[in-house]
Protein backbone atom coordinates (compact mmCIF):
# COMPACT_ATOMS: atom_id res chain seq x y z
CA UNK A 1 0.00 0.00 0.00
CA UNK A 2 1.72 2.90 -1.33
CA UNK A 3 -0.29 5.78 1.02
CA UNK A 4 -0.53 3.97 4.94
CA UNK A 5 -2.92 6.84 6.09
CA UNK A 6 -5.78 6.71 8.65
CA UNK A 7 -7.88 6.85 6.02
CA UNK A 8 -6.54 3.30 4.12
CA UNK A 9 -5.59 1.39 7.35
CA UNK A 10 -9.26 2.17 8.48
CA UNK A 11 -10.11 0.84 5.25
CA UNK A 12 -8.28 -2.28 5.89
CA UNK A 13 -9.55 -2.49 9.35
CA UNK A 14 -13.17 -2.09 8.85
CA UNK A 15 -13.31 -4.44 5.80
CA UNK A 16 -11.61 -7.21 7.51
CA UNK A 17 -14.36 -6.42 10.58
CA UNK A 18 -16.49 -6.64 8.26
CA UNK A 19 -16.16 -9.55 6.08
CA UNK A 20 -15.24 -11.86 9.31
CA UNK A 21 -11.77 -11.69 9.60
CA UNK A 22 -11.40 -10.25 13.23
CA UNK A 23 -7.88 -11.23 13.76
CA UNK A 24 -6.85 -9.48 10.69
CA UNK A 25 -8.30 -6.64 11.65
CA UNK A 26 -6.90 -6.72 14.90
CA UNK A 27 -3.18 -7.08 13.72
CA UNK A 28 -3.80 -3.79 11.19
CA UNK A 29 -4.58 -2.00 13.98
CA UNK A 30 -1.37 -3.25 15.54
CA UNK A 31 0.58 -2.73 12.81
CA UNK A 32 -0.87 0.97 12.02
CA UNK A 33 -0.25 1.81 15.94
CA UNK A 34 3.14 0.72 15.16
CA UNK A 35 3.33 2.88 12.32
CA UNK A 36 2.89 6.11 14.25
CA UNK A 37 -0.53 6.37 12.40
CA UNK A 38 -3.59 7.70 14.84
CA UNK A 39 -7.08 5.89 14.86
CA UNK A 40 -9.80 7.95 14.21
CA UNK A 41 -13.57 7.43 15.62
CA UNK A 42 -14.33 5.07 12.63
CA UNK A 43 -10.88 3.25 13.48
CA UNK A 44 -11.80 2.57 17.16
CA UNK A 45 -15.57 1.50 16.40
CA UNK A 46 -14.33 -1.25 13.49
CA UNK A 47 -11.52 -3.14 15.86
CA UNK A 48 -14.51 -2.78 19.09
CA UNK A 49 -16.71 -4.58 16.35
CA UNK A 50 -13.94 -6.81 16.05
CA UNK A 51 -13.55 -7.67 19.61
CA UNK A 52 -16.99 -8.08 19.65
CA UNK A 53 -17.45 -10.61 17.16
CA UNK A 54 -14.33 -12.22 18.87
CA UNK A 55 -15.66 -12.09 22.46
CA UNK A 56 -12.18 -10.72 22.99
CA UNK A 57 -12.94 -8.33 26.68
CA UNK A 58 -9.37 -8.31 26.83
CA UNK A 59 -8.28 -6.60 23.66
CA UNK A 60 -11.21 -4.52 23.46
CA UNK A 61 -10.59 -3.52 27.20
CA UNK A 62 -6.90 -2.43 26.12
CA UNK A 63 -8.99 -0.29 22.47
CA UNK A 64 -10.95 1.31 25.25
CA UNK A 65 -8.19 2.01 27.38
CA UNK A 66 -6.01 4.04 24.46
CA UNK A 67 -9.58 5.63 23.45
CA UNK A 68 -9.95 7.23 26.47
CA UNK A 69 -6.55 9.39 26.21
CA UNK A 70 -8.46 10.65 23.37
CA UNK A 71 -11.25 13.37 21.98
CA UNK A 72 -12.80 10.06 20.45
CA UNK A 73 -14.49 8.85 23.72
CA UNK A 74 -17.11 11.26 23.44
CA UNK A 75 -17.95 10.19 19.86
CA UNK A 76 -21.07 8.58 19.53
CA UNK A 77 -20.14 5.79 17.26
CA UNK A 78 -17.68 5.24 19.20
CA UNK A 79 -19.58 4.85 22.30
CA UNK A 80 -22.38 2.88 21.06
CA UNK A 81 -19.32 0.22 19.61
CA UNK A 82 -17.70 0.05 23.31
CA UNK A 83 -21.39 -0.81 24.35
CA UNK A 84 -22.00 -3.56 22.05
CA UNK A 85 -18.93 -5.00 22.92
CA UNK A 86 -18.87 -5.05 26.52
CA UNK A 87 -22.41 -6.23 26.24
CA UNK A 88 -21.03 -9.13 23.76
CA UNK A 89 -18.33 -10.41 25.89
CA UNK A 90 -20.99 -10.33 28.62
CA UNK A 91 -20.03 -7.02 30.76
CA UNK A 92 -23.14 -5.73 31.41
CA UNK A 93 -22.05 -3.10 34.07
CA UNK A 94 -19.13 -1.62 31.72
CA UNK A 95 -21.75 -1.49 28.56
CA UNK A 96 -24.33 0.51 31.14
CA UNK A 97 -21.91 2.79 32.57
CA UNK A 98 -20.87 3.57 29.11
CA UNK A 99 -24.19 4.48 28.01
CA UNK A 100 -24.87 6.51 31.12
CA UNK A 101 -21.88 8.56 30.42
CA UNK A 102 -22.48 9.40 26.74
CA UNK A 103 -22.94 13.09 26.62
CA UNK A 104 -24.53 12.41 23.23
CA UNK A 105 -27.24 9.53 22.30
CA UNK A 106 -28.75 8.53 18.71
CA UNK A 107 -30.24 5.52 17.55
CA UNK A 108 -27.31 3.57 17.67
CA UNK A 109 -26.61 4.19 21.26
CA UNK A 110 -30.00 3.17 22.17
CA UNK A 111 -30.52 0.22 19.70
CA UNK A 112 -27.05 -1.05 21.59
CA UNK A 113 -28.28 -0.52 25.23
CA UNK A 114 -31.24 -1.99 24.44
CA UNK A 115 -30.19 -4.92 22.72
CA UNK A 116 -27.10 -5.20 25.21
CA UNK A 117 -30.18 -5.30 28.33
CA UNK A 118 -32.06 -8.20 26.46
CA UNK A 119 -29.43 -10.33 25.17
CA UNK A 120 -27.75 -10.56 28.51
CA UNK A 121 -31.17 -12.02 29.76
CA UNK A 122 -32.35 -8.57 31.35
CA UNK A 123 -35.66 -8.13 30.25
CA UNK A 124 -37.05 -5.45 32.40
CA UNK A 125 -34.31 -3.16 32.33
CA UNK A 126 -34.77 -3.50 28.18
CA UNK A 127 -38.27 -2.72 28.88
CA UNK A 128 -37.85 0.78 30.87
CA UNK A 129 -35.17 1.90 28.38
CA UNK A 130 -37.41 1.47 25.42
CA UNK A 131 -39.84 3.07 27.30
CA UNK A 132 -37.65 6.07 28.38
CA UNK A 133 -36.54 6.26 25.28
CA UNK A 134 -39.70 6.97 23.92
CA UNK A 135 -39.88 9.57 27.02
CA UNK A 136 -37.48 11.08 25.53
CA UNK A 137 -39.10 11.32 22.02
CA UNK A 138 -36.83 9.11 19.87
CA UNK A 139 -39.16 6.60 17.93
CA UNK A 140 -38.74 3.05 18.38
CA UNK A 141 -38.04 0.79 15.04
CA UNK A 142 -39.13 -2.47 14.68
CA UNK A 143 -35.92 -3.91 14.81
CA UNK A 144 -35.69 -2.85 18.91
CA UNK A 145 -39.45 -3.60 19.69
CA UNK A 146 -38.52 -7.15 17.87
CA UNK A 147 -35.41 -7.28 20.12
CA UNK A 148 -37.22 -6.75 23.26
CA UNK A 149 -40.32 -9.01 22.79
CA UNK A 150 -37.95 -11.51 21.53
CA UNK A 151 -36.11 -11.29 24.69
CA UNK A 152 -38.63 -11.10 26.98
CA UNK A 153 -39.90 -14.62 25.47
CA UNK A 154 -37.29 -16.09 25.80
CA UNK A 155 -36.71 -14.91 29.10
CA UNK A 156 -40.38 -16.17 30.21
CA UNK A 157 -39.61 -19.86 28.33
CA UNK A 158 -36.03 -19.71 30.50
CA UNK A 159 -38.51 -19.35 33.56
CA UNK A 160 -40.99 -21.99 32.50
CA UNK A 161 -38.75 -24.19 31.97
CA UNK A 162 -37.01 -23.77 35.18
CA UNK A 163 -39.46 -23.51 37.60
CA UNK A 164 -41.00 -27.01 36.22
CA UNK A 165 -38.33 -28.64 38.42
CA UNK A 166 -39.29 -26.76 41.09
CA UNK A 167 -42.95 -26.85 40.71
CA UNK A 168 -44.00 -29.82 38.87
CA UNK A 169 -47.47 -31.38 40.05
CA UNK A 170 -46.24 -34.77 40.21
CA UNK A 171 -43.06 -33.95 42.40
CA UNK A 172 -42.78 -35.89 45.42
CA UNK A 173 -41.96 -33.02 47.69
CA UNK A 174 -45.02 -31.46 49.67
Amino acid sequence: MPIRDVVSWTAMISGCAHLGHEYEALEYLKEMLGEGVAPNPFTYSSALKACAKLEDIERGKLIHSSISKTPALSNVFVGSALINMYAKCGHLPEAIQIFDNMPEKNLVSWKAMIVAYAKNGNCGEALKLMYRMQVEGIEVDDYIFATVLTACGEYKETIKSKSKYFLHPNSSIT
